[in-house]
């Protein structure tokens, strides 16, 4: 389970301007930075991971690795720490393609924080099996794929039905899916 950390607090411009808490980042809405990792199949199905029931959007299926950007990082250092915490894969910055940083603000249902960040998106292409991934303890519950064209097809209201984070259906994520 994720512990309450410093993290950095950045402006408009993505320039870091203060440091707080996780949980007071959250409370309030101060804008920071994460990552999300896709892994990318062969076969063009993303890898997504279920999140564990006790996060925000349990049981939803999210980005194959993502979280937040630690002071010191950079949204690369960030992307590939998360991937070797959450897969069990040790990537190299050239391993992955810088897709996008995105602005993005959403609340978790029954829940009174909200996410409000700069995300950058990065993609990893798959040559593996699912089952080579190592599901992190307490946070992930899983993985599975889920066709590209599945992905480019859904709009966030159908999240819920499809159990995936609504905000990885919303008009900027379709943009990087018909880039993919």
């Amino acid at each position: 389970m994720a512990q309450d950390q410093i993290l950095d607090i950045v402006n408009e411009n993505d320039e870091i301007i203060g440091q707080a808490l996780r949980s007071k980042i959250h409370a309030e809405g101060l804008l920071h930075r994460e990552v999300h990792v896709f892994f990318l199949t062969p076969n063009k199905k993303i890898i997504l991971q279920k999140r564990a029931e006790a996060k925000d959007w349990g049981g939803y299926l999210d980005a194959t690795a993502g979280g937040h950007v630690e002071p010191g990082q950079t949204y690369l250092q960030a992307a590939l720490m998360e991937v070797e915490e959450e897969t069990g894969f040790i990537l190299e910055a050239e391993d992955i393609t810088h897709l996008s940083t995105l602005s993005i603000n959403h609340k978790a249902p029954d829940k009174p924080s909200q996410n409000n960040v700069f995300r950058s998106i990065f993609l990893y292409r798959f040559g593996g099996e699912i089952e080579d991934l190592k599901i992190e303890e307490h946070d992930g519950a899983g993985f599975s794929c889920v066709p590209l064209s599945t992905l480019k097809s859904l709009t966030p209201e159908d999240g819920s039905s499809h159990k995936i984070v609504p905000n990885l259906l919303n008009e900027d994520y379709q943009k990087l899916y018909e880039n993919m």
